[in-house]
């Protein structure tokens, strides 16, 4: 385990805004493009499972699908804050959300509170 896998809170009573466990698509908009599936998801962050790692520090441009086969994903700009291999190899990146537009976050917390109501 890393030392940046060690700093992430894992109480949740440390953490500002409720995670909920969702696996999204995810296509981070690089140079060249690529996909991954959020682990976890909250107003300000994601945790997201993908085949290439990320830099600390990295401003991200994201789409995240609601759907499979969402055909309008929501448009997020972040920064990526760690990032660490899993037991399956996979790397995984934790993105903090706070550059993207509060519309887009407030759509996509009312997505999940409806989710999790269901």
């Amino acid at each position: 385990m890393s030392t940046e896998e060690s700093d992430k809170p894992e109480n949740p009573e440390l953490r500002r805004f409720p995670r909920y466990r969702r696996s999204l698509l995810v296509r981070f908009m690089g140079n060249p493009p690529y996909a991954g599936r959020t682990l976890d998801i909250s107003a300000q962050g994601m945790r997201v499972a993908t085949l290439r790692r990320c830099e600390v520090g990295e401003p991200v441009v994201l789409e995240l699908y609601l759907s499979d086969n969402d055909p309008f994903p929501i448009r997020l700009r972040g920064e990526c804050r760690w990032s660490d291999v899993s037991d399956n190899n996979d790397n995984v990146v934790g993105i903090d959300l706070g550059r993207s537009h509060s519309r887009s976050l407030n759509v996509i917390m009312e997505y999940l509170e409806q989710a999790e109501e269901q």
